[in-house]
């Protein structure tokens, strides 16, 4: 019989749309035109449960929605959906809620003939397979906002729902629901602390020892008129609060009494007062005359009416050490209730005696049992601490990112932190540098000041942190270091120190015992979370740049030519390890990409300029000469030049006409030109008919034909017989023909003359 109601209780306690859904699923192959209504969100059938209890049920006056399940479960899209809803009390057909004559258009056009009053539709279309509205639809009345019910009275209520899609419907067994709604008085015992000063917002929140006065606000609610009988409520006092003031007085207290107990400072307060009252019938008894009821004096408060007591509660200073905080709690612990009782009488194994009868109940619930207790706390403390504000890097005060590799500096912004402003701390920081590539801490410090040279504006003495002169309540510190290319990490940290050991006193003989409890000028941090601060840098080396020059005279570079090379090189982070002013200097490296070393540029190892630099037999061709710049991390900058190294040829000829001949050209192989006489030649040079007659003709062997880009310059001088007042010209007989040689024409000596051509 157990087993039989227990699987009954499960059963009744599976809604609707439960039980539906796992239909629906078997279902989902259907094809062409099905809609089904699966079952509510809200409302939920309400369903007695094992104990007796309803599940489900609404209170009086509780706002409800329509949100419904539907399942499009066949194949093609719903365009036309109609829901209408209907909720009448239980056993009757009169209407308190529902669409009325303006079903909700769930799925329509709005140019449809078939709106039915409703002005707007939710959706056009209903897609095959999908849920509307994504399983939640919220019905809507006849101005399209949600529809609602708020119920006045309690009882059973009849929820219809059905759902109309026309003809886009194979089955229609499922398109409706009906179902009951319980709708309930409900009852309620409400606790209200407050403070009665400094908490203008309600939020049971105070700051300070106080004393600080609060109250307390007790009042039975519900929908509708009932009476519990001795209302007993708790309130205690609890954390670092005080039980006595300096007088010897009561410093904390609920309507003017003290606590209780030193051990545990509980009150209890009763709501209502005496009334003679109805707290046992016996309505089962069929004995004539009928048995009286039993009256009794219990302490009823009256509805709807609040009750208030009030209380002081003030912080133990004395006790506390750092912050601290009190409270005051309030509770409904019990009340009784009278209500009809059917009691089984008869016993195990006895025929039943059920026995109806009003009697008195224990409860420490009630139907909203999350206003039956508050909480007032308020917070206060004596607490020393100093604490870093920030930490940045480099004049820029970066609190983090990218930087530049070289002379920089770490920063911490410092502040007086403690509640007392008549304290002050001397204090000292460092400076934890990690290489987060290794793991590698280098600790600076202690720094006690800021004295950075590249700095000046943010130079600050060593002082204390406080609120008076010559105190300071925030400080900055500082300290000047190279860094170095790679991902750190900057931690900025602050400790308290015994003022000894800075220059705020001159005590000689102080030492750093802090924490100790023996050192008045030392004082212990009760706040470790914000000693220290950290950034997150990427140091980025540039590197140098350099530029390379280079002097040489005017002509041709070649053998036995002079030079003078210079590099200048450009480095905003090469750093300043002296701190002289003057960064490091950089190291040169200069070569030049011959067969064979030149031992000339050894001469210049690590000097920006290379002076005097001759050009010998090696450096046939186009040889480069560069120069390397390495910076005090080995990062390297390098520039060239490329030079063109041209060779000279002279030869003198002896013969009917002298002929001096230079050339320079480029090219790796030597160049020679050998001259030697010619016949005299008469011949039109001009291909006009004139008849010229040579002076003096000669010939030329060359070892190759060079390509004008190769020659640099060629010279001739040719000197023969003749008088200064004839006119002469120089011709070579080409593949074309005869072809001036413009030359410039001179006397060498009497009887001697010269024609000098240039190329």
């Amino acid at each position: 019989m157990m087993a039989m109601l227990m699987l009954t209780s499960l059963l009744a306690s599976v809604s609707v749309f439960e039980l539906e859904d796992e239909w629906n699923e078997e279902a989902g192959g259907r094809a062409g035109y099905e809609v089904e209504l699966l079952g509510t969100m809200e409302p939920r059938p309400s369903i007695a449960d094992i104990s007796g209890g309803i599940r489900n049920a609404v209170d009086v006056d509780e706002e409800i929605n329509f949100l419904l399940v539907v399942l499009n479960s066949g194949t093609n899209p719903i365009t036309e959906l109609y829901i209408s809803v209907d909720v009448t009390p239980t056993g009757t057909t009169t209407s308190v809620a529902g669409t009325g004559g303006s079903p909700d258009g769930a799925v329509c056009d709005d140019t449809s003939n078939n709106s039915q009053g409703n002005p707007v539709c939710a959706s056009t279309s209903f897609a095959a397979g999908d849920y509307l509205a994504y399983g939640s639809y919220a019905v809507r009345n006849s101005l399209g906002d949600p529809l609602t019910w708020t119920p006045t009275v309690p009882g059973d209520y009849t929820v219809t729902i059905g759902l109309d899609p026309g003809e886009q419907d194979s089955d229609l067994t499922n398109n409706d629901l009906s179902f009951t709604v319980t709708v309930k008085d409900w009852y309620d015992i409400s606790l209200d602390l407050t403070w009665d000063n400094d908490d203008p917002d309600d939020t049971g929140e105070n700051t300070g020892t106080g004393p600080h006065d609060f109250t307390l606000s007790a009042m039975v609610d519900g929908s509708a008129d009932w009476q519990p009988r001795n209302v007993d409520l708790e309130v205690t006092f609890g954390g670092s609060f005080a039980l006595q003031d300096s007088m010897g007085g009561d410093a904390s207290t609920f309507e003017g009494f003290g606590c209780p107990d030193p051990n545990e400072c509980v009150f209890t307060a009763r709501m209502g007062t005496p009334t003679n009252v109805e707290v046992y019938h016996n309505l089962s008894d069929e004995s004539q005359p009928p048995p009286t009821p039993t009256n009794g004096s219990r302490d009823v408060p009256l509805y709807q009416v609040a009750e208030t007591w009030g209380g002081t509660i003030k912080g133990n200073a004395a006790d506390c050490a750092g912050a601290c905080a009190m409270y005051v709690l309030a509770r409904v612990v019990n009340y009784l209730s009278y209500e009809l009782v059917a009691t089984d009488y008869g016993g195990p194994g006895h025929e039943a005696n059920i026995v109806n009868e009003m009697k008195e109940v224990n409860n420490s619930v009630d139907d909203r049992n999350a206003n039956n207790e508050d909480l007032l706390n308020a917070a206060f403390g004596v607490y020393h601490d100093v604490s870093v504000t920030g930490v940045t890097v480099g004049t820029g005060h970066s609190p983090g990112g990218r930087l530049d590799a070289g002379n920089s500096a770490l920063y911490a912004a410092i502040s007086h932190s403690g509640s007392e402003d008549e304290v002050e701390y001397d204090w000292q920081v460092e400076f934890d540098l990690r290489d987060l590539g290794t793991n590698q801490v280098t600790t600076i410090g202690p720094v006690l000041d800021c004295d950075n040279a590249l700095d000046p504006d943010a130079m600050m003495a060593h002082a204390n942190l406080g609120m008076a002169f010559p105190a300071l309540p925030e400080f900055t510190v500082c300290t000047p270091l190279i860094l170095n290319p790679g991902m750190f990490s900057v931690t900025a940290r602050i400790t308290l120190i015994d003022a000894s050991l800075t220059n705020t006193d001159v005590d000689p003989n102080g030492d750093d015992d802090c924490g100790t409890g023996s050192n008045s000028d030392c004082h212990v941090d009760m706040n470790s979370a914000n000693d220290d601060r950290t950034g997150i840098y990427e140091v980025v080396n540039n590197g140098p740049f350099v530029t390379l020059t280079m002097e040489v005279a005017d002509g041709p570079v070649m053998e036995g030519t002079s030079m003078d090379f210079s590099a200048r090189a450009l480095h905003t982070g090469q750093p300043d390890s002296n701190m002289d002013g003057e960064a490091d200097a950089m190291m040169y490296d200069w070569s030049v990409n011959t067969e064979e070393q030149d031992i000339q540029f050894m001469s210049c190892a690590a000097l920006s300029d290379c002076p005097a630099i001759m050009v010998n037999e090696f450096w046939q061709g186009t040889p480069t000469v560069s120069v390397t710049v390495t910076d005090h991390w080995g990062a390297t900058s390098t520039d060239s030049v490329t030079l063109k190294v041209w060779n000279g040829f002279s030869n003198s000829f002896d013969g009917a006409a002298d002929v001096d001949y230079d050339i320079v050209y480029y090219g790796t192989l030597p160049q020679w030109v050998n001259f030697t006489d010619a016949d005299a030649v008469d011949a039109d040079l001009t291909g006009l008919g004139s008849s010229f007659t040579s002076v003096a003709a000669f010939s030329t062997d060359v070892s190759a034909i060079l390509s004008p880009g190769d020659v640099y310059s060629e010279d001739m001088d040719v000197s023969f017989a003749g008088a200064p007042d004839t006119q002469y010209s120089l011709w070579y007989q080409g593949t074309t023909g005869w072809v001036s040689m413009p030359s410039t024409q001179s006397q060498v000596e009497v009887g001697t003359m010269m024609l000098s051509w240039g190329n």
